[in-house]
């Protein structure tokens, strides 16, 4: 019984488990010791990394790692500052596999590296639009183009290459999509300095249709004055707009 009691107490007089607030501990729940979230997409002309900031005051920044084969050997590339979260790497070749890693530095000390994330670069030329999303609100767009010792390349509306022309190689493009609702598909060939073209790649993106609203004198059923309110809505890029007393519109432009 006497035992009984001394452990009893023993157990009472225990401190309280510790709270692991810091982000970079390994024991911390929420992040175990890896707070970066570190993503890789194929865009802005390379791979592009996104990170979460750290909210410490201790950050300067980050340095960014890449290597070859995944588990070692990785090599700093470069340094940014604390308030940055995103970078692109434009070194990159055709047929080669990636590995990136980032770590926050301040103080003259450095966090330990976050899980590495893979980025796997096709042998054959590649497009994204918009970072691969799936859609847009936007028609006019940026192209994301790889192929490695590429010389000239062609973009175009349509696979049988009826607009446009040859021009010189750029890992990134602005791109005008066509009109009307749907899905758009941007297709693109590429020429190689012996004069050789590759196979037609192409990647589509759907647009978001205009969601518009439009009500006169917030909706009131009668008025007193012939000079009404009209309130207009709608989300998109350089929109215009036409009103008129005539369905058809005949009175008026855009």
């Amino acid at each position: 019984m006497l035992l009984f009691f001394i452990f009893l107490l023993s157990c009472q007089n225990l401190p309280p488990e510790p709270d692991y607030i810091n982000p970079l501990d390994e024991k911390n729940p929420a992040t175990q010791g890896d707070p970066f979230k570190l993503t890789a997409t194929i865009a802005n002309g390379g791979v592009t990394l996104t990170w979460v900031q750290l909210d410490m005051k201790e950050v300067e920044g980050y340095f960014i790692y890449r290597s070859l084969n995944s588990t070692d050997n990785f090599i700093k590339i470069d340094t940014t500052q604390k308030s940055v979260n995103s970078w692109t790497d434009k070194s990159i070749e055709n047929g080669s596999t990636y590995w990136y890693k980032v770590t926050a530095f301040g103080n003259g000390q450095e966090s330990s590296q976050c899980n590495p994330v893979p980025v796997r670069i096709n042998t054959l030329p590649l497009i994204q639009i918009n970072g691969n999303s799936e859609y847009t609100p936007k028609r006019l767009v940026e192209l994301t183009i790889l192929a490695g010792s590429a010389q000239k390349m062609w973009v175009s509306h349509d696979q049988n290459f009826s607009t446009g022309g040859w021009e010189d190689f750029s890992t990134t493009k602005s791109w005008q999509l066509q009109v009307g609702p749907g899905t758009k598909i941007v297709y693109v060939k590429i020429m190689y300095p012996d004069g050789t073209e590759s196979a037609i790649i192409s990647d589509e993106i759907k647009v978001l249709p205009i969601q518009s609203h439009f009500s006169l004198a917030n909706g009131i059923n009668k008025m007193s004055s012939r000079k009404i309110k009209c309130i207009f809505a709608a989300s998109g890029e350089n929109l215009v707009y036409k009103m008129s007393k005539d369905s058809s519109f005949v009175d008026t432009e855009w």
